[in-house]
Formats: C-alpha cells, sequence, structure tokens
C-alpha cells in the first residue's frame, strides 16, 4: 500500500462504483420521466373530454418536451454504455500484452 494517495486498483473500483451510480441514477430518471409522460398522456385526455382546448395544448406541448428530455437522456447512454465498452476493450488488450510480456521475459531469461 503506497504511503500517499491510493492504489491503481482502489481507484479504479471507485470509478467504477460511481460510473454504475451516475447510470442508476439517469436510468431512475428516465423512469421518472417517463412516469411523468403518462400522467400528462392522462391529464391530456381529460382536458379534451372536458372541451378544454388551451389546456389540452399545454399539456400536449409538455408531453412533448418530456419525449425529448427522455430521448436525449436515453441517448447519453448508449454514449456512455459503448464508451464502457470500449474501455473494457482497451483494458482486455494492456493485459494480454502484459502477459505476452511476461512470457517474452521469461523466454529471454531461460536462454
Amino acid at each position: 500500500m503506497p504511503l500517499f494517495g491510493k492504489d491503481k486498483e482502489t481507484k479504479e473500483i471507485e470509478r467504477e462504483v460511481k460510473y454504475r451510480q451516475g447510470l442508476s441514477k439517469v436510468r431512475a430518471y428516465v423512469e421518472k420521466s417517463r412516469e411523468s409522460q403518462r400522467r400528462l398522456w392522462g391529464l391530456g385526455k381529460r382536458a379534451l373530454k372536458l372541451g378544454d382546448q388551451q389546456q389540452f395544448q399545454n399539456i400536449a406541448r409538455a408531453y412533448v418536451r418530456v419525449g425529448g428530455i427522455i430521448s436525449r437522456w436515453e441517448k447519453y447512454l448508449v454514449a456512455v454504455e459503448t464508451v464502457a465498452v470500449q474501455r473494457g476493450q482497451v483494458k482486455a488488450t494492456g493485459d494480454f500484452l502484459k502477459s505476452m510480456q511476461a512470457l517474452s521475459e521469461s523466454m529471454m531469461s531461460g536462454a
């Protein structure tokens, strides 16, 4: 254990935990937004049933706006998850290279 700061593995674990927490929060927000959209849909139907065109138009705008927010956050999720996959691939490549280096050092010491 180093005297100053945290070791590399601990920092990596903390980053992974923060990443997962962030994804969970965004997913929860998206689900909450979907629930808001469902409520707005019901309110819009009620406004139409009551013949309140102005209220219906306000609700319809809010419904579309929430849909845009959901779409934007889902795009962010896809982008973040894509980067995470690429990061995993880079890490696997690095691990492979380290093992090859260890093997070559072993071969060189025997020669």
